[in-house]
């Protein structure tokens, strides 16, 4: 099983795709559980946009099995 994920940025009222995309075997994943997920902005690159949307493709045997996206939002923490 493979996971898929494309970044598209949101841009003139439209979502764009963008350069960034990953694509993973489902066992090399692991066991994750991802709640209420914050990062801290100093750990993190540089992100090329701060609005978007994340699709996400599982499949098996070349057979799309989960799709679903993500919107995305980056912020600045106010300190």
């Amino acid at each position: 099983m493979c996971v898929s994920f494309w970044f598209y940025e949101y841009y003139s009222s439209q979502y764009r795709r963008s350069f960034l995309e990953m694509s993973f075997k489902w066992c090399n994943l692991g066991d994750y559980h991802l709640v209420n997920m914050t990062l801290s902005i100093s750990a993190m690159p540089s992100f090329p946009f701060t609005k978007g949307r994340i699709y996400c493709n599982m499949t098996l045997r070349q057979e799309t099995i989960v799709a679903g996206y993500i919107d995305m939002e980056l912020k600045r923490k106010r300190n």
